[in-house]
């Protein structure tokens, strides 16, 4: 991916409001709309960053996202099947952005999976970290050949 491409994901994911994933980035912090982009952010900058994530439990906990190597006190991602039925979010750039989400435990995704509507609950699963990265990986795949008007 070219470094002006780059930029202009990186520029996406980045949220103007606060989110539960904030990237520290050298002396920089930034909002950015899921799990996915803190992942993203990091590959496509290619260094290590720290993430502060706030908990669906209700606590804070910080994350360390190396482009290379995920993480291991980090155990699951969360992600949809069918994108089609989720319903539309106008608050992120893709539908899928809020479904997104960084778990410690099946403890701490059932309780947010018990939160959702039925149709919403029936398409989400558990990713491993080694499975999110490569989600990652191919969502930057994709993006390298899409225009700026279409969304991830």
């Amino acid at each position: 991916m070219k470094s002006t491409d780059k930029e202009k994901v990186l520029e996406r994911i980045t949220s103007r409001e606060s989110t539960r994933y904030q990237v520290i980035d050298v002396d920089e912090r930034r909002y950015v709309h899921c799990a996915a982009d803190t992942i993203m952010y990091s590959m496509l900058v290619d260094r290590k960053i720290s993430v502060d994530v706030a908990s669906f439990m209700g606590s804070a906990y910080r994350v360390e996202i190396d482009p290379d190597k995920p993480p291991e006190n980090l155990h699951m991602l969360a992600v949809t099947g069918d994108l089609e039925k989720l319903p539309e979010n106008s608050s992120t750039p893709s539908r899928i952005c809020s479904y997104i989400n960084f778990f410690r435990n099946l403890t701490e995704f059932e309780k947010w999976r018990s939160s959702l509507g039925d149709t919403s609950r029936d398409l989400v699963r558990l990713l491993n970290m080694k499975e999110a990265y490569e989600f990652v990986r191919e969502l930057i795949r994709q993006l390298s050949w899409k225009d700026e008007s279409q969304c991830l």
